[in-house]
């Protein structure tokens, strides 16, 4: 907010609606309001990306995509505009009507697309006296606290599950603004037409529930408060100025329930969204590597999340789970997953926890000196296009560690497995198959 023009922010903002979005469906959208018809190559390609097989799809899908989108960014930022409006902007001075709306515009965009940029020099944390100064911090905002959340988890459930869920909505809209009765056994009354959710969509939601629930219990578990026996935490500590005094609203000293918030929150934006209210500095080595944990997982598939996806944790956990129980099949919600689909998330798994590996490795030799877990949690933010950073990024060689940065941002946005597909799309496929031998594992 301090260090760019308008003019910058507005090409950064650009860059994170098209890396959102993703370059792949922004041009295929683009080639289409031009007029230009897809070949059944990149017909079938936008359809894989949108999980959608159906030919003829892929034009509604992405326009569902396009529509949806601007759609959930207007509504955010309208509802961030009220917490926004007269509040101080990073430069300290009150925001305008004008400078409100941008603020609100810029993170309601920068939360769905899973950014974590802010205006502020602070992010979330802001809260220092800059001006007219702040009455309260700007995490205990409705927009902070309701909003931005709301909207990072709309990003990274993906465009195939909102889609499908928005089906099911409608549906459900349309029996009861029509009174259509259930079902009676008795008399033999059809069952009216209702909208089946995907498999994906049921996992989706569940790893997503499970995941943000879980999140946060377990940081509040290795994060706790102050007590007789355990010296109080500067967790998220920034100071609060007023009129009267100066008092520290740090982590020992929030509410119980303020303190889950915070938790949950940071259990949601770990997964690749990177906005903050805590330092993250200041999180003890467990709760560091409980993030790197989320971070790695990331947000679901075709969304505008990064990380490995949850779609294939679930995968690799149902996969072990089928083992133990020594069932020949990997079933979901009373549905076989298919052989192909274990093996793309196998190959997905091992390829991006490699990143993560030789990341992590480059960045120890270019930040020595640093503690092996701040460089660990930057690796995994790196790799999972997070953004949270323990504060360590601008220590050690200055060129090596950013090198090394950009190059893990960029091959964790488009994907390993996308990244193999395309160095690999001209090998010609094996039609032969070798004989059958057992090997050791264990």
């Amino acid at each position: 907010g301090n260090d760019f023009t308008v003019f910058g922010q507005a090409v950064i903002l650009t860059l994170i609606q098209l890396g959102g979005l993703g370059i792949m469906l922004f041009g295929t959208t683009l080639a289409m309001l031009m007029g230009k018809s897809l070949s059944v190559r990149s017909t079938t390609a936008v359809g894989e990306m949108l999980g959608t097989r159906e030919p003829g799809l892929s034009p509604r899908v992405l326009k569902f995509i396009v529509i949806a989108t601007l759609l959930i960014e207007a509504v955010g930022a309208v509802l961030l505009y009220p917490s926004l409006l007269g509040a101080p902007g990073a430069d300290g001075t009150p925001l305008t009507q004008g400078r409100a709306v941008w603020y609100s515009v810029f993170h309601s965009i920068s939360a769905f697309c899973n950014a974590g940029f802010s205006l502020y020099d602070l992010n979330l944390m802001e809260g220092t006296i800059r001006g007219a100064g702040w009455i309260r911090p700007l995490r205990d905002t409705g927009g902070v606290v309701l909003v931005v959340p709301v909207l990072i988890v709309l990003g990274g459930l993906g465009f195939p599950v909102l889609r499908d869920c928005g089906h099911w909505i409608r549906r459900l809209l349309h029996r009861w603004l029509h009174r259509i009765p259930h079902p009676d056994a008795a008399s033999g009354t059809p069952r009216p037409k209702v909208h089946r959710v995907s498999l994906h969509t049921r996992v989706v939601l569940l790893a997503t529930v499970i995941l943000i629930l879980g999140g946060a219990i377990v940081l509040l578990l290795v994060e706790p408060a102050a007590s007789s026996d355990l010296p109080a935490k500067r967790i998220g500590q920034h100071r609060i100025y007023d009129d009267a005094n100066v008092r520290s609203l740090d982590w020992p000293a929030m509410s119980p329930l303020r303190r889950a918030w915070t938790a949950l929150f940071h259990s949601i934006s770990a997964r690749t969204a990177g906005f903050n209210t805590i330092d993250m500095a200041e999180l003890s080595d467990a709760g560091k590597l409980w993030m790197c944990l989320l971070m790695v997982i990331g947000g679901s598939p075709a969304g505008t999340a990064g990380g490995m996806k949850t779609i294939t944790v679930v995968l690799l956990l149902a996969v072990t789970w089928s083992v133990l129980r020594q069932r020949d099949e990997v079933d979901l919600f009373r549905r076989s997953v298919p052989v192909l689909v274990l093996r793309k998330a196998m190959a997905v798994a091992v390829l991006y926890l490699l990143l993560v590996a030789v990341t992590t490795m480059l960045l120890s030799v270019t930040m020595r000196g640093e503690k092996f877990i701040d460089v660990l949690f930057e690796a995994c933010s790196a790799c999972g296009t997070v953004g949270l950073s323990t504060g360590v990024t601008g220590k050690g060689d200055f060129l090596g560690t950013r090198l090394v940065t950009i190059a893990a941002m960029f091959l964790g946005r488009i994907g390993p497995m996308t990244l193999l597909l395309g160095l690999t799309a001209h090998v010609r496929r094996t039609r032969y198959a070798y004989a059958h031998e057992d090997v050791l594992i264990g």
